[in-house]
């Protein structure tokens, strides 16, 4: 999680199941019961947020990302 986008962990801080802070920002674990959630929420935070793993998940962010920025540029 990008510095300029901690308000997504404060929002969120009830799924949030450890912080680790790094150079680039914050890594952050989080156990959540719906997935289709947890992308709606990536995408709507993006850039501000990567997925690292795992690493179907990041796959799918990247291609949901890609059609939706695809429908912007037609």
């Amino acid at each position: 999680v990008d510095r300029s986008n901690k308000l997504f962990m404060e929002r969120n801080s009830s799924i949030i199941k450890s912080v680790e802070d790094s150079k680039k920002g914050f890594k952050v674990n989080v156990m959540v019961s719906n997935i289709e959630w947890l992308r709606r929420c990536i995408l709507s935070n993006s850039p501000g947020i990567k997925v690292i793993a795992p690493a179907e998940l990041a796959l799918e962010i990247k291609q949901n990302a890609n059609a939706i920025l695809a429908l912007y540029r037609s």
